[in-house]
């Protein structure tokens, strides 16, 4: 099978860096052809509290449209090859739908899904002229593909019920390769009492409800030696982040939008006992026993992850990938 591979902008600060390299040789390992088209970005740093740049995006995107457009004109595309873009939301994919439907080359598109204006805490939402256009968008970009991979079955409802295409919606689990940074994770009896707050620092993710159960952790069992970090505050490089999660006894999530996970999946494969909001995609990965209700129970579970006597359980990779693949070569 052949795939001409559409990754986002590798960015240091996100895993789409990391992306660049694993999907190219998880998809070669499959037995896939794969032709990767980088596009240009015009930097590899985003502002603080940010997940992408809002121009470099559209250039990186937009250079990648035109790789492939050459490659259609060149005859290198044949009927059959899939186009895989690592980011659903891109306006490449009605361009990409227009050159197949009426070229002639009977290609197909996938799309790997992460958010959308479907969420109310999303920036398309909360953003007051993007919403308006975003949900036309969004329903043309599923009517044009093919297939579109998400991580969890919250996603997937949440995305069906929204915007339609439910029977092209796949629930693949996450491409994360936990192998590269296990090093960083230390034994349990020399990890410091501390737990990590391990989101970028946005709305989104309710940064100052983390600051409210430090209080209250405070307030019911004292100053016992508990250190709390967010780790933008601690971390210049993505080395410093794991170092820090493989160091701590526990990572707390906050979040009001997580269709993924990705930060606490990470504190999880890092040995960190994860507790983590009863909500989101978060239902789909922990047990009733990580999640909280509300505040005095997230204290609770946060004091039992520091005393307890052994590592968070190890979060464990459920082969993305290979379910991506499975699914283009059975897709008619």
């Amino acid at each position: 099978m052949n795939i001409w591979l559409l990754p986002i902008e590798p960015l240091v600060e996100r895993y789409s860096e990391q992306w660049l390299r694993w999907f190219p040789e998880e998809l070669q390992r499959l037995g896939c052809n794969v032709v990767v088209l980088g596009g240009y970005t015009f930097s590899d740093k985003i502002e603080r509290g940010q997940f992408l740049d809002v121009y470099g995006t559209h250039h990186y995107k937009a250079t990648q449209l035109s790789l492939f457009a050459q490659q259609l004109n060149a005859g290198a595309v044949k009927d059959g090859d899939w186009v895989l873009l690592l980011d659903g939301w891109n306006p490449a994919v009605e361009q990409l739908a227009y050159m197949r439907d009426l070229g002639g080359v009977k290609f197909k598109i996938a799309s790997c899904w992460h958010a959308g204006s479907y969420d109310p805490w999303d920036q398309l939402a909360q953003h007051p002229t993007m919403s308006d256009w975003a949900a036309y968008a969004e329903r043309a970009h599923i009517a044009a593909v093919d297939r579109v991979f998400v991580a969890t079955s919250f996603h997937a409802q949440l995305l069906g019920r929204a915007r339609g295409g439910e029977r092209k919606i796949v629930v693949t689990g996450f491409p994360l390769h936990t192998e590269e940074w296990a090093d960083h994770s230390m034994p349990w009896t020399e990890r410091s009492r501390r737990v990590v707050w391990p989101h970028r620092i946005a709305p989104e993710k309710a940064p100052e409800s983390f600051e409210h159960i430090r209080q209250l952790y405070v307030s019911t069992y004292g100053d016992d030696g508990t250190e709390w970090v967010r780790s933008k505050d601690a971390c210049p490089t993505k080395a410093s982040y794991y170092a820090l999660l493989g160091s701590a006894r526990v990572a707390v999530s906050t979040a009001y939008q997580e269709t993924w996970g990705i930060a606490m999946l990470e504190a999880a494969s890092l040995g960190c006992h994860v507790v983590v909001p009863d909500r989101l995609s978060y239902q789909d990965l922990y047990d009733q026993h990580d999640r909280y209700t509300d505040r005095a129970s997230a204290v609770e579970k946060i004091h039992a992850g520091l005393d307890a006597l052994e590592k968070g359980k190890r979060w464990t990779n459920p082969l993305a990938i290979s379910n991506m693949v499975a699914c283009m070569r059975s897709c008619p």
